[in-house]
């Protein structure tokens, strides 16, 4: 995605944090490639829901299949986290002008998809940097630029868009909600689009400040009053629907950034510790403003591209892959009032990005940290695959998945009896019985360890933790006791016993 234009680099600014800021949604930003199955909607479901991450932007297309879509929607609004539809052009997704979509086309694409999505998806953003496309190299601060048969173009597939989902919302009652955004300075894009008939509910907005930048607030580059002062004439509330650091971008040949001291996406490494130090500052600037109501703040992104070509946009992941967080998911869980170890914690005081006492007030905002409950609603073919993970210390294979998912379903075994299958075969036998090691699959390091103390409960005792219960083995884990440990004391208890017959 090009921001090049956005990203300028100013002055320093030392923030105060204020007791005051505004609460925010956070969200991330994933792509159709990240959640193929419903399997990884559900995984990506769990890790986000353990930080209090509650909102995912992911693009589609008018065609996608409505099986897959409508799946993957509902695994994540069984873990509370709502789905934004970044919705491409029906007809071009790239930044080639002259072959949009006509209007009608873009109605009709559109008014099929989000009629049979309306009761799962409310917000609906109408493309992506389409300012881009018009006026690549202009301030864009008027609406001047977009005067133009490009900008005549895309105005007619934004309205087409942008009427089909209100004739939708009109005629089925449901609250759908029209976003219209853009980035950098340019306002002149959103007034071109008003100005031919494109109507919109929400404004969304992308922003890649480089930690040096001068406020967001103030920076005179977006304008007198900085950037929140010259949104308000727009009169709606606020997305920051893309939101990281400028510094990815450094050493990228491909970016005007080519000649900066490359980004070593590495802890303790120079652009990488000043990435972070710039999404805390610009975190608290944007939650301390008051002239326009952001309703959230959406990182791009939480997973790595590595099988990218461009350099910068295979490395604005939260995490590397699913099951290998970064830093920058500690500090996302930070700001969000998600959970957090000791060690991970640490990391974000030991650094000076937050205090002890900043993080505890933003979980108390988010309404701390309620145990999950899993037990319970916990499917044959999850318990299949946490069984594996926890008690043989690896991931099923797809044999051994679906031969036991089946007898699961069939009625022809119960979970207590494939348990006990797996606690007789030679395997467990061999590497765990006799080795005395209980570390469960690194699948699991993502989760935090109340999640994880609770899904072992489900699996090994086929229920959700005691309080009592829970709280002592977060502890034990936050003060030195391996999750090994934990899955030993487990299996080694009584109630374990019985239950399996030990």
């Amino acid at each position: 995605m090009n921001r090049f234009k956005l990203l300028s680099a100013l002055g320093l600014l030392v923030l105060a944090w204020s007791s005051t800021a505004q609460a925010l949604t956070y969200g991330v930003n994933l792509h159709p490639a990240h959640v193929r199955t419903v399997d990884q909607a559900r995984q990506t479901a769990l890790v986000l829901s353990q930080r209090n991450i509650r909102s995912v932007r992911l693009d589609i297309s008018p065609q996608s299949d409505i099986n897959w879509l409508t799946q993957v929607v509902t695994a994540f609004k069984e873990r509370n986290i709502q789905l934004e539809a970044m919705l491409y052009d029906p007809k071009n997704n790239s930044y080639t002008c002259g072959t949009q979509a006509t209007e009608q086309q873009a109605y009709d694409a559109t008014w099929n998809i989000v009629n049979q999505m309306k009761h799962l998806i409310r917000d609906w953003e109408i493309q992506n940097e389409r300012q881009l496309r018009i006026a690549p190299g202009s301030s864009a601060m008027d609406a001047s630029p977009y005067n133009n048969d490009c900008g005549l173009r895309e105005a007619a597939v934004n309205r087409g868009m942008s009427r089909a989902i209100r004739d939708v919302r009109a005629s089925s009652g449901v609250p759908l909600r029209i976003i219209l955004g853009f980035i950098g300075r340019g306002y002149g894009f959103i007034d071109f689009m008003v100005s031919q008939g494109v109507e919109f509910d929400v404004l969304g907005y992308h922003i890649y400040p480089w930690a040096e930048q001068t406020s967001l607030d103030t920076d005179p580059w977006f304008g007198t009053g900085g950037l929140f002062a010259n949104m308000v004439r727009f009169n709606k509330p606020v997305r920051i629907n893309e939101f990281n650091c400028a510094e990815v971008y450094a050493g990228d040949p491909n970016t005007p950034y080519g000649g900066r001291t490359p980004y070593e996406n590495l802890p303790g490494k120079p652009m990488t510790e000043a990435c972070f130090r710039g999404i805390t500052k610009h975190l608290n600037i944007i939650l301390s403003q008051t002239k326009v109501n952001i309703e959230s703040v959406s990182f791009y992104e939480l997973l790595d591209q590595p099988e990218l070509n461009s350099m910068s946009e295979s490395r604005f992941g939260l995490m590397y892959d699913l099951n290998t967080p970064k830093v920058h998911l500690f500090l996302a869980s930070a700001f969000a009032g998600g959970s957090l170890s000791a060690a991970e914690r640490t990391t974000i005081t030991s650094r000076g990005l937050l205090t002890d006492a900043q993080i505890n007030a933003n979980q108390a905002a988010a309404g701390g940290q309620p145990p999950p409950v899993v037990a319970n609603a916990m499917t044959h073919a999850d318990y299949v695959k946490y069984l594996y993970e926890i008690l043989l210390g690896r991931v099923g294979d797809a044999t051994g998945l679906t031969t036991w998912t089946n007898a699961l379903t069939n009625g022809s075994m119960t979970r207590i009896q494939v348990q006990v299958a797996f606690l007789d075969s030679n395997e467990y036998r061999t590497n765990r019985l006799a080795t005395g090691n209980y570390t469960p699959a690194s699948t699991l390091n993502a989760m935090s360890n109340t999640y994880f103390v609770t899904y072992a409960y489900a699996v090994l005792l086929g229920r959700d933790p005691d309080a009592s219960g829970l709280a002592a083995y977060v502890n034990a884990l936050q003060t030195g006791t391996t999750r090994s440990d934990v899955v030993k004391a487990l299996i080694s208890s009584n109630e374990y016993k019985t239950r399996h017959g030990r």
